[in-house]
């Protein structure tokens, strides 16, 4: 890892939503390791030791991430704990950190309540959310794509040398 700046993600999603997300964690995670300028490092919730203090370890890994990771489904928007707790910190007037916000699963833009997120570009392919590919192949051509916009996101935000 010498050399690489370690950028550390804060990953917001509905437990409703698990086999989605831990499906595209999967693909990314091929990615993040051959990244050229960066240790990718996603913190989730099931990292939570137990007997741990739950609130205040979420409250934690807020204060010291890089980037809010929210991944966008119609359970995410409808939980309270996340829209209370979590996309604060990422969207809004108070807002202190950086989103990148991710279509997880398929969204009504015209009927949900997208929390602020609706002022933020999310993330899409072809128009597609990750839980709407079904092939395999498909699925990986997300995860890619999304890996490279993330990339060129976090060579602006940090400018780094050598990044086209």
């Amino acid at each position: 890892m010498a050399g690489k700046r370690r950028v550390q993600f804060f990953l917001s999603y509905a437990h409703a939503d698990r086999a989605l997300v831990d499906g595209l964690l999967r693909e990314l995670e091929k990615l993040y390791g051959a990244a050229a300028h960066y240790e990718y490092r996603v913190w989730r919730d099931g990292q939570i030791p137990l007997g741990a203090r739950w609130r205040e370890a979420i409250d934690a890994a807020i204060r010291e991430c890089d980037f809010g990771l929210v991944l966008v489904s119609p359970a995410l928007l409808g939980s309270e704990f996340v829209r209370d707790h979590e996309l604060p910190h990422f969207v809004g007037d108070r807002a202190a950190k950086p989103v990148l916000p991710v279509g997880l699963d398929r969204v009504d833009f015209r009927h949900h309540d997208l929390r602020g997120l609706q002022e933020h570009q999310i993330f899409l392919k072809g128009g597609r959310s990750f839980g709407e590919l079904r092939s395999a192949p498909q699925k990986r051509e997300f995860a890619f794509e999304l890996f490279t916009r993330i990339q060129e996101r976090l060579d602006a935000s940090f400018k780094t040398p050598g990044a086209p």
